[in-house]
């Protein structure tokens, strides 16, 4: 009888130290150096930090498959191992609309937790003293994530933006503005420039049912993005002044993904095209500097769970505003004294931060 009480105990107190090794090895490869310590004694702040993870991943990055194996080994579960096989844009709380063919997970499907280790820790007794937690120590190999970068910290935008319009766009030192309007024959529409002296070239870019959201200019050229009444899909045209119009490949949501969506706005700055991506409360920035033949990976500008300290009126910042070289992403509201998240990039739009 008491060998039947001491063999289980002992099992338990051989077993701790590799179970207590095991977690903290995970918790490294989930989120680096912080990892083991935020697990062990903060598990909201560890899983806040997988989140920032993954929604500053690329939609075809699986971000936690090298953790997959050790999430297996410490719950048994091969659920929670394939959602740490799945890729980023698979995740619900990724901002995904559906892009990898149905969103099969959400960040609670990753719970791996010190539950384990508090059982064995029990069971050790009396062999083992003090609990778990001075076990909980990465072995000297064990593969360390990057730490995950806090997405920029916006300020609060007090002061109205600068009105935009959809009908006409000029920029500072341009010789003249882009002007859309609507074919004689009522069958397209077009943009037309005007110079200094009156000269008005015209160029068709869209059928006339076109449902125009959004223009941005420099001294050269004019984006404009447009759609169909009750579609998101969005197509972008590159109009040059006093020149034709052509379509602008957009960039994709992933590798297999679809093309981006509406809602999302277009800005113009020294030849650069810069589009910002609005997705469940995710603002994503990208650019193209050959007028999309290429463009950049996606960059989290603005995230609403980051920074639930700071509150707004209007939010998020969805909306691009060209202020000379610089860029700022922000919001309009419906009263002049609305408040919004404001961030300002230099670089356009390749990082941001407060003004």
């Amino acid at each position: 009888m008491v060998g039947s009480s001491v063999l289980p105990r002992l099992r338990a107190a051989w077993q701790l130290p590799t179970a207590a090794t095991a977690l903290a090895d995970y918790a490294l490869c989930m989120v680096g150096p912080t990892g083991p310590s935020l697990l062990r004694d903060d598990p909201t702040e560890f899983w806040s930090l997988v989140r920032r993870r993954l929604v500053s991943a690329g939609p075809d990055d699986h971000p936690f498959a090298k953790c997959a194996k050790a999430a297996v080994e410490l719950t048994g579960s091969p659920t929670i191992g394939r959602a740490h096989e799945a890729p980023a844009v698979g995740f619900t709380e990724y901002g995904s609309d559906d892009a990898s063919g149905g969103l099969a997970f959400r960040l609670g499907d990753l719970t791996v937790s010190t539950r384990k280790l508090a059982e064995l820790a029990d069971a050790a007794w009396p062999f083992a003293r003090g609990g778990y937690t001075n076990l909980v120590k990465a072995s000297a190999f064990a593969p360390e994530a990057a730490h995950p970068i806090e997405p920029p910290r916006p300020a609060i935008g007090r002061t109205p933006l600068p009105p935009r319009s959809v009908s006409t766009c000029r920029s500072a030192g341009a010789p003249g503005e882009f002007a859309l309007g609507v074919s004689a024959d009522h069958r397209f529409k077009v943009v037309r420039t005007v110079t200094p002296d009156g000269v008005v070239t015209e160029s068709a870019f869209a059928p006339a049912e076109a449902r125009v959201f959004a223009v941005g200019c420099d001294a050269s050229r004019a984006v404009i993005a447009f759609g169909r009444a009750g579609s998101r899909k969005v197509a972008l045209a590159l109009c040059a002044y006093r020149g034709d119009c052509s379509a602008l490949k957009l960039p994709r949501a992933g590798a297999e993904g679809d093309t981006v969506r509406f809602p999302l706005d277009v800005a113009r700055v020294d030849g650069t095209t810069v589009i910002a991506m609005n997705a469940h409360g995710i603002v994503r920035v990208a650019s193209s500097r050959d007028d999309g033949k290429s463009w950049t990976p996606f960059v989290v500008a603005f995230d609403a769970v980051a920074h639930r300290d700071v509150t707004f009126d209007v939010s998020p910042p969805d909306r691009l505003f060209s202020l000379g070289r610089r860029l700022a992403l922000g919001a309009t509201g419906p009263r002049p004294s609305s408040t919004y998240p404001l961030l300002v990039s230099d670089d356009a739009g390749a990082s941001w931060h407060a003004p």
